[in-house]
């Protein structure tokens, strides 16, 4: 066993005090962020949600250009979290709780901070957008991309080809938005 260094030590400090000024960036944005209202495409989608559940058909009734990847996870998210200011901050904070564990879980081998890095400097630059754009299909379809990667290295190092099928299903979920 190699016996640790100063410098090692160092790094790891400086690490963890990086990590937590990251956690600390991320409970700011949460804070700020709350109190957002559901705003743009998303208040459209539910509202075409809400057509849909009340009998009429997309792209014959409802006319509206979006593929129905986007409809479905747009109703999923409804069903889950709720149609509400709250739940739709709710929604917006998981897909990015997702992303950066994605992140995470691809850097992992080499360092787990560079995902930690990573998924907090998408979190500030798509706050940085305001409430425009929260909870959009781009960032839905960006999550269930870097998650599905994260799928697909994860059975490669583990040797786990169980774990390709669902890479394959969120790929495919995140084509049909």
């Amino acid at each position: 066993m190699v016996p640790e260094t100063s410098f090692q030590r160092y790094l790891l400090t400086l690490r963890i005090l990086f990590s937590l000024i990251l956690c600390a960036a991320i409970a700011y944005y949460v804070d700020k962020s709350i109190h957002w209202q559901v705003m743009w495409d998303t208040s459209i989608m539910h509202y075409v949600n809400f057509l849909m559940a009340h009998g009429l058909a997309p792209y014959r009734d409802i006319i509206d250009i979006n593929l129905p990847g986007s409809y479905f996870m747009e109703g999923l998210a409804m069903h889950i979290f709720g149609g509400g200011d709250l739940g739709w901050r709710l929604y917006d904070y998981t897909l990015l709780l997702i992303l950066i564990a994605s992140l995470i879980v691809i850097a992992w081998p080499y360092d787990w901070f560079a995902g930690l890095f990573a998924g907090t400097f998408f979190l500030l630059i798509h706050a940085s957008n305001g409430p425009l754009d929260a909870g959009q299909r781009e960032q839905l379809m960006i999550t269930l991309i870097v998650a599905a990667y994260a799928l697909l290295f994860t059975s490669m190092r583990f040797r786990k080809p169980l774990l390709l099928l669902p890479f394959g299903v969120l790929l495919g979920i995140a084509a049909s938005l």
